[in-house]
């Protein structure tokens, strides 16, 4: 072949990564006024039990809209709206667990996306662009000899906004969940191994900022392997991992049993919690029709029962919140199930 067709040839190649290069870097992020006109709601705060300087639960219920994921100002900013609000109704103290819904990490992976994202129709188209998007900047990394990892920029992100705002106002915080490669514990930090297999994970920041060693972590569902298969197509997400869908913590005020909403459908697995010894028990979920955690905490003699559930929009999914604390005799709070933002109190 003559060095004019090589030349040809290679012509053809790059030209399309170059127009991508281009497109990529010209794109813009949503813009400050962009996302300032977006509606954001007061959260009103409910209080169940009396202060007994037991310790109290603080339930999170934000109303999600995925440019609070756009960037890490506006995600600190829209998670810890609600704290502030609970801190000068004097609800956080030293014996405060403050609990959010899960993948409050999950979405950041759409952090500092561009526009195009955000103005998809929905969840899954807004997956795909931002897969072609990661897609040319791994080409970009491979050309420099340097890979991308999408996953680094939200774990750092995620642990070091979670570990300082329970640094800053002295409580412990179970921040839902995000996904991540498995990985190793050192020195009070999550470091994800590149090679490992994605998880959801839920962590527990301490009022120092370190995180638990007990985390409950699960394989991906089906619709997750997906997403996180484009976002990483070298990642192991084959779902064949092992699962801690249950843990148990003796806080320095009392002591809990935390699982995942959704594995409480198997009634083996209601056995397992029953057997846990725990006098309350916390369930994080993305569903809100589940509806057998009542009746059976109170049949099981539970002394608390507290369901965290998202609420809000992004793009086409919709998240129908369900949040609620309950006593073991009172009913539950609120008493009607409820899409708006809260802040669900109860005292121990």
């Amino acid at each position: 072949m003559t060095p004019f067709w090589k030349n040809a040839i290679t012509s053809l190649i790059l030209i399309p990564i170059f127009l991508g290069i281009a497109s990529i870097f010209s794109g813009k992020e949503v813009s400050t006024e962009q996302y300032n006109v977006l509606n954001h709601k007061e959260y009103p705060i409910l209080i169940a039990g009396y202060d007994r300087n037991a310790g109290n639960v603080l339930v999170i219920q934000p109303e999600w809209k995925l440019e609070d994921f756009s960037s890490e100002e506006r995600y600190l900013k829209s998670i810890e709206a609600p704290l502030k609000q609970a801190e000068q109704k004097g609800l956080l103290k030293k014996n405060t667990l403050v609990v959010f819904p899960p993948h409050m990490g999950s979405f950041l992976y759409f952090m500092n996306a561009r526009q195009e994202v955000f103005k998809q129709k929905t969840l899954e188209e807004a997956w795909s662009f931002l897969k072609l998007e990661n897609s040319f900047k791994d080409t970009i990394g491979w050309i420099i000899g340097k890979k991308s990892d999408p996953y680094q920029k939200v774990s750092s992100s995620y642990q070091r906004i979670f570990s300082n705002l329970s640094r800053t106002y002295g409580v412990f915080i179970l921040p839902g969940s995000v996904f991540l490669p498995d990985g190793i514990f050192e020195n009070g930090n999550f470091i994800p191994n590149q090679n490992g297999d994605w998880k959801e994970f839920a962590f527990l920041f301490q009022p120092d900022g370190k995180i638990s060693k007990e985390t409950l972590s699960r394989k991906p569902s089906e619709i997750w392997k997906k997403n996180l298969s484009q976002l990483n197509p070298g990642g192991n997400v084959s779902g064949n991992v092992a699962e801690t869908s249950l843990i148990t913590i003796q806080f320095p005020f009392a002591r809990f049993g935390i699982f995942y909403l959704e594995d409480f459908k198997d009634p083996a697995f209601q056995e397992k919690v029953k057997k846990t010894f725990v006098s309350r028990i916390i369930a994080i979920g993305e569903e809100s029709s589940e509806a057998q955690l009542k009746d059976w905490a109170v049949k099981s003699n539970f002394e608390s029962t507290i369901r965290v559930i998202p609420s809000g929009v992004l793009l086409d999914r919709n998240y129908g919140g369900g949040s609620y604390v309950k006593t073991r005799y009172g009913a539950p709070t609120p008493g009607v199930n409820s899409r708006e933002p809260l802040i669900l109190n109860l005292f121990l």
